[in-house]
């Protein structure tokens, strides 16, 4: 659960509610959506699904990948 005003909501959740995780306006939401990952073991396991291969793009070895290309193309 992350605010919807942070580069979280668009980097991480890539501006989609419910597929990586949820993002909240305030505090009431964000209990909201708590509880219900809390209390809902399908709605967490979806969570889980979703991101099994997800987590990859915020890898080291796919940070260090995206460096490499970033530097190549300036010495080249």
């Amino acid at each position: 659960v992350v605010h919807m005003s942070g580069g979280a909501w668009e980097d991480i959740l890539d501006g989609k509610q419910g597929v990586h995780g949820y993002a909240f306006r305030n505090l009431d939401e964000a209990a909201e959506y708590i509880e219900n990952l809390v209390s809902d073991e399908s709605l967490r396991r979806e969570i889980v699904l979703n991101n099994s291969e997800y987590v990859w793009k915020f890898s080291s070895e796919t940070f260090r990948e995206k460096i490499v290309r970033i530097v190549e193309v300036f010495f080249k």
